[in-house]
């Protein structure tokens, strides 16, 4: 089983996967955001 984190901010978001064990399986960083391409993906 794996663990999603989010630490969402203004400018990026950081995304960390952990597994069972709590060791990092991959994290990586969003840097570019679109405010009309993230309200599009609720809709």
């Amino acid at each position: 089983m794996f663990y999603v984190g989010l630490d969402v901010h203004a400018t990026q978001i950081t995304v960390c996967v952990l597994k069972n064990n709590g060791k990092v399986h991959k994290r990586w960083t969003v840097r570019e955001l679109y405010r009309e391409s993230v309200k599009n993906a609720f809709l």
